[in-house]
């Protein structure tokens, strides 16, 4: 299938079948829709999807857009869609496509919220949101180059909450070499160099650099 894609008339047939395959799992447990989203929800996972494909002259991506851009129809209700767009997203460095990530990121989180109402706050899915989130601001910090104060304040409060969870700060940790490790890094080690930061702000960022001393 990598190979395949590699010819970009077949770009068309591949995300219409990516669409065919999802709606076939939607209807074979039709009578169970929360397996059905979950099923749903590993098939349609940036990760998983980006391995399949070849990067060559960013190919990958390209298709990755067209594949999830065929499903936005189907899948308007199921969480997972929101948070694999904005990841698929967030790995481009246009600042108007960083935006729609942070867009989809943000529909991703309310979902949850309305799916699981008491305990959406323990719902791994959530935490994981708020993650690709802070990767999100960052990248869209960094590539204003701090000099807009209000994203960069943006930026650190979402690193702060999305990091405020376990799974998460563990993530970080463990994963230096992850692109969004990287990004939320890079916005923490260099936003003071850069900006203007309240005292409350400081502390946050102070907060988050020792987090990641430990």
């Amino acid at each position: 299938l990598g190979k395949f894609s590699l010819d970009r008339n077949n770009q068309d047939l591949i995300a219409k079948s990516y669409k065919r395959i999802v709606e076939l799992i939607i209807y074979h447990y039709r009578p169970y829709p929360k397996k059905a989203r979950e099923e749903v929800g590993k098939f349609i996972k940036f990760d998983d999807i980006n391995d399949i494909f070849p990067r060559t002259n960013k190919g990958s991506l390209q298709l990755i857009q067209k594949i999830y851009s065929n499903l936005e129809d189907i899948l308007a209700d199921n969480y997972h869609f929101p948070h694999q767009r904005a990841k698929s997203l967030s790995w481009l460095n246009d600042i108007t496509e960083l935006n729609k990530a942070k867009d989809y990121a943000q529909v991703a989180l309310r979902k949850i919220e309305n799916t699981f109402l008491n305990n959406y706050k323990t719902n791994y899915s959530y935490m994981h949101v708020w993650y690709t989130l802070a990767t999100i601001t960052s990248k869209i910090a960094i590539t204003n180059n701090y000099q807009d104060s209000s994203k960069n304040t943006e930026a650190l409060n979402t690193v702060y909450t999305a990091l405020s969870y376990k799974e998460n700060l563990n993530y970080i940790t463990n994963d230096e070499r992850s692109n969004s490790s990287k990004s939320i890094r890079e916005f923490i080690n260099n936003l003071s160099f850069n900006s203007q930061l309240g005292k409350e702000e400081q502390d946050n960022l102070n907060s988050l650099i020792n987090l990641l001393k430990k």
